[in-house]
């Protein structure tokens, strides 16, 4: 009862809608206190029903196997066991296995589809993740904010129209930017009403020209800049997720000075525009949680030429990272994050 009525979504989405996943927990109380690990979540993502239907039939198969991962993960925060880190580092893990499992999906979908290479091979894509999926930071509300990149670098032809009447699909050469728009709504479409969040969110694609949409000086530069502090490849070609991680360390941990002036405008803009009067908020009040996550990012940037180490996608990572090569006092290391060092900050 205490479980159940610590949220909606637990209440409404397992005593309601999946009495089969709750009623075996229930008898065997030992689920509860244990998470799964990748190669259970990654058999949970597709079990073995939903591996020869089509896109929505298998989604809907994986999304409410995998959906079932997270209630141990609630339990166990809902009874103070493995503090408010680790139960994001589960739901994060859930999160990921689900857009894999999408992602596998979706590439199968749309093969006869998909840009070519010059030696015939489908242009290699990676899903990347941001915000607080980037830092393994989910909790129940937050959107699952993720970036589609492909590599335009090597096309040797774009698969046009269906052509109608069965005709076969021409070829053509010429960009294929258009073509990741079926691959970007296939992969929405596979992870609706899969993970307990608040959906997905972030630019849909972009090439592997340009990953950013901002060039050094210019009036969002400074934002994008830490919004990527946070990017991490999570799914798709692991070459290329690895080549674009390296391609954000270069543009966000370059030569070029943190933009405080900057930061401290979108601060102003979020505390009036986002707060309403007479009230404190969570995350956007003054000393919240977002000044804690710029400020913590402001000194990733500045140090992370000199300190690779501090270069994380996790806040809490970065805080511990930053107090061990001497960027950050032990005091403030203690005020930020009082139980560090974290072993659940992945």
């Amino acid at each position: 009862m205490r479980v159940l009525g610590e949220s909606d979504f637990l209440w409404e989405d397992y005593l309601h809608a999946q009495p089969e996943n709750l009623l075996p927990m229930i008898a065997d109380p030992g689920q509860w206190r244990r998470g799964r690990g990748p190669s259970e979540l990654a058999t949970d993502r597709t079990p073995p029903s939903a591996r020869r239907t089509r896109l929505s039939r298998r989604a809907n198969c994986g999304g409410s196997a995998t959906a079932s991962s997270s209630a141990p993960g609630c339990a166990r925060s809902s009874a103070g066991s493995g503090g408010p880190e680790g139960f994001s580092a589960e739901l994060s893990a859930v999160a990921e296995a689900v857009l894999q499992g999408a992602d596998s999906i979706v590439r199968q979908e749309f093969a006869p589809s998909l840009p070519r290479r010059a030696d015939g091979l489908p242009v290699a894509s990676a899903l990347l993740a941001l915000g607080k999926l980037g830092g393994r930071e989910l909790g129940f509300g937050s959107d699952l904010e993720l970036m589609l990149v492909y590599d335009d670098r090597d096309v040797a032809e774009v698969v046009g129209g269906d052509g109608g009447g069965g005709e076969p699909r021409p070829r053509r050469r010429g960009p294929c930017g258009a073509s990741w728009r079926s691959v970007g709504a296939g992969r929405s479409r596979s992870t609706s009403g899969s993970v307990p969040t608040g959906g997905l969110a972030g630019p849909p694609r972009r090439s592997r020209r340009s990953p950013t949409t901002t060039e050094p000086g210019g009036p969002a530069w400074g934002f994008e800049r830490q919004a990527l502090v946070k990017l991490r490849a999570v799914a798709g070609d692991p070459g290329l997720g690895r080549e674009i991680e390296a391609l954000r360390d270069r543009f966000v941990y370059g030569p070029e000075p943190f933009d405080l002036e900057g930061c401290r405008r979108l601060r102003r803009l979020q505390v009036e525009q986002l707060i309403r009067p007479g009230t404190v908020n969570a995350k956007y009040s003054p000393g919240a949680l977002v000044d804690v996550e710029y400020f913590v990012q402001a000194l990733q940037i500045a140090h992370g030429a000199a300190a690779p180490a501090v270069r994380t996608p996790s806040t809490l990572r970065a805080i511990a990272a930053l107090g061990a090569c001497g960027r950050l006092d032990p005091g403030r290391v203690e005020r930020l994050a009082p139980r560090l060092p974290l072993s659940s900050a992945r």
